[in-house]
């Protein structure tokens, strides 16, 4: 349906006031206002307009926050985050004049935080933290930055939501988010992009280069991102088949409740219950962390990758590659299959769909080359080909992918009963071989990370099932002289600490960004090693 048959459909729905009504809906929020005509339309043309007058009544209150729509412009958003800040700053101060109490000062700006909608901002056991976290924790709530940002998640996630609902993030029109969301990303990136280009990195001897030569040399550069992921379980593979371990390929989906969309049809799940995908998350996250629990009571040790992806309606579900002992393979994949029925077990094709474990075998194919495929759609989408959850390029349906994590705040990969990456990067910082006041294992976990051997750097660490107390080598953090603005300590990493007591100091230089155009008459500087900026 074209725009000039959206309209005349408005103008023929309902009565003149009904019409009145529903155009003043659709102007308030504007933005949005193609998608709402035609789901006025659709709903108005098959139930009536009553139901289609419900139905926007229903989207006008999910789409309003606090009195303002969610696609307010970022003036508005700046004005209502002052207006906070403003408001809390007067609560905590009159609070505290009239009690002297820092405590009950606190209490009375929580309760006015609470009634915003954004949540309890303070921990379950505040009242047993100490003045100074209190104090932090309050000078955020004066902040009208952070009330920025806040404000700023909580409209994004709320009119996605609202969207997929109405059937926009599907595989039929628009794959794992919405257009609307994925504009507004694009857009994100185009800004950060300009401030990447327009500033540039000053150490503390006056060198420089540019900001995005050390972006493009770091893991926020997909290349290098999606190198080191393969690195690290490349390596990881090499050991496990020197200990003989058998490799599980795991899939993890959620209970039919938090999928909104059925993947062939498009049609809408009529068991769905309105589950957002960050609840899809905490669901998985929750599900994982009982598993975990119960492995550790058993003593079954595993190591490998989780990988975090959506199905065509955004709704989540995890990839794990998993390396175990041959004797613990069928126990782990019982407990997973106990684990993810536990919630809704009992419905149809549960069994089937919602644990799936494979065994792989060494001898036939490369677990990392099976698993390939999953970093690379979630990273870049780089000779994937065609992705099946979507019909699409990966390289396109990559970006969606990228954009679909950002609006949920969903991790997308994370080490399992593995070595540390920070200690891997770390140890690449330093190029040349270490002198013989240091022990030999460190310059054994030095050499094989400078040389991108994963395996030997497992080894130098202990191997891979060795404890988190037992590491030979742990990050080296001081404590900055000057406090954040919210007056807390600020961690900085250093480098590496070897248990035997010696330091290891990786990052001697302070840096800071400054814009491009103060920075004259210097030649630039070598670029950074590959990992800066973390």
């Amino acid at each position: 349906m074209n725009n000039e048959e959206l309209e005349a459909r408005l103008q023929s729905i309902g009565t003149e006031a009904c019409r009145k009504w529903a155009a003043e809906i659709i102007e308030k929020h504007k933005p949005l206002g193609r998608y709402l005509q035609r789901a006025y339309v659709y709903t108005a043309k098959a139930k009536g307009y009553v139901k289609a007058n419900k139905l926007l009544r229903q989207l006008d209150e999910k789409l309003t926050w606090k009195g303002y729509s969610t696609t307010i412009c970022t003036s508005d958003i700046e004005d209502l985050s002052e207006k906070y800040a403003y408001v809390c700053t007067s609560q905590y101060e009159q609070a505290y004049a009239r009690t002297k109490s820092v405590q009950k000062s606190c209490d009375s700006v929580r309760m006015y935080v609470r009634k915003r909608g954004i949540g309890d901002p303070f921990p379950n056991n505040w009242l047993k933290q100490p003045e100074a976290k209190l104090v932090s924790i309050i000078k955020r709530l004066c902040d009208k930055r952070w009330w920025k940002r806040v404000i700023r998640k909580i409209l994004t996630s709320q009119i996605e939501t609202v969207l997929r609902d109405l059937g926009y993030v599907k595989k039929q029109t628009a794959p794992y988010i919405s257009n609307y969301s994925l504009a507004k990303y694009k857009q994100g990136r185009i800004r950060q992009s300009d401030y990447i280009d327009s500033n540039m990195v000053v150490s503390e001897y006056g060198e420089y280069f540019p900001l995005r030569q050390a972006v493009d040399a770091s893991v926020s550069n997909p290349k290098v991102q999606r190198a080191e992921l393969m690195t690290r379980m490349r390596g990881l593979e090499e050991v496990a088949r020197e200990l003989e371990l058998t490799p599980l390929f795991i899939t993890m989906s959620c209970p039919s409740k938090y999928h909104a969309y059925y993947g062939q049809s498009g049609r809408l799940n009529p068991k769905f219950q309105r589950f957002t995908p960050k609840n899809a998350q905490d669901y998985l996250l929750r599900t994982f962390s009982q598993i975990r629990a119960d492995l550790h009571k058993k003593e079954i040790s595993m190591a490998g990758f989780r990988i975090c992806e959506p199905h065509h309606d955004g709704t989540p579900h995890f990839h794990l590659l998993l390396y175990v002992f041959p004797e613990h393979a069928q126990a782990v994949s019982q407990i997973f299959t106990k684990h993810c029925l536990k919630e809704d077990g009992d419905e149809k094709g549960a069994l089937e769909n919602r644990c799936d474990v494979k065994k792989l075998d060494l001898d036939d194919r490369s677990p990392t080359g099976y698993i390939a495929k999953y970093i690379a759609k979630n990273i870049d989408g780089d000779s994937v080909g065609v992705d099946h959850e979507t019909g699409e390029d990966s390289a396109s349906s990559s970006l969606r992918v990228k954009a679909w994590a950002s609006i949920w705040a969903i991790r997308q990969f994370q080490a399992i009963g593995n070595t540390p990456q920070t200690i891997y990067r770390e140890f690449r910082r330093l190029p040349k071989a270490l002198t013989e006041e240091y022990p030999k294992q460190a310059e054994q976990a030095r050499k094989a990370a400078d040389e991108g051997d994963y395996a030997e750097f497992i080894r130098a660490n202990g191997g891979l099932f060795v404890s988190r107390k037992e590491l030979p080598f742990r990050a080296m953090h001081v404590i900055r002289t000057k406090f954040s603005q919210y007056g807390e300590d600020v961690k900085k990493l250093v480098g590496i600490v070897i248990n035997a007591g010696q330091e290891l100091i990786t990052r001697d230089t302070n840096y800071m960004i400054m814009p491009a155009m103060m920075v004259l008459g210097q030649k630039a500087a070598q670029p950074p090693p590959l990992e800066y900026c973390q």
